[in-house]
């Protein structure tokens, strides 16, 4: 997968280390508090992180489709993979402040 299409430093090593399954890697681009909703539902992002996407679950991006980038924020639309899930068209908005990841929503996709 391509990542270049990401000019965002904090969202393209947050996907890389999705990517790669490295944890503290993901945990680290994140402010020490984030918000995250998964289908607009609120969720503890630690928790979730460890759910979805490193644990059993083992969720990754398998290919970028589209990338819409506002003044703090960036929109990803991706199909996903999930060992619990199966494979899915996502969106994935990073909001960034001080230069961290301060909030995710993600949620499955009908594009």
């Amino acid at each position: 997968m391509n990542i270049d299409q990401l000019t965002n430093p904090n969202v393209k090593a947050a996907v890389q280390a999705m990517n790669d399954g490295n944890r503290a890697a993901w945990l680290s681009q994140f402010t020490s508090n984030p918000i995250l909703t998964d289908d607009d539902n609120p969720r503890d992002f630690v928790a979730w992180s460890d759910s979805e996407l490193f644990g059993k679950s083992r969720g990754w991006i398998a290919e970028i489709d589209k990338v819409e980038e506002e003044e703090n924020s960036l929109l990803l639309y991706a199909k996903f993979h999930s060992d619990k899930w199966g494979d899915f068209k996502t969106t994935m908005k990073f909001t960034i402040r001080d230069n961290k990841i301060s909030r995710l929503d993600v949620a499955q996709a009908d594009y």
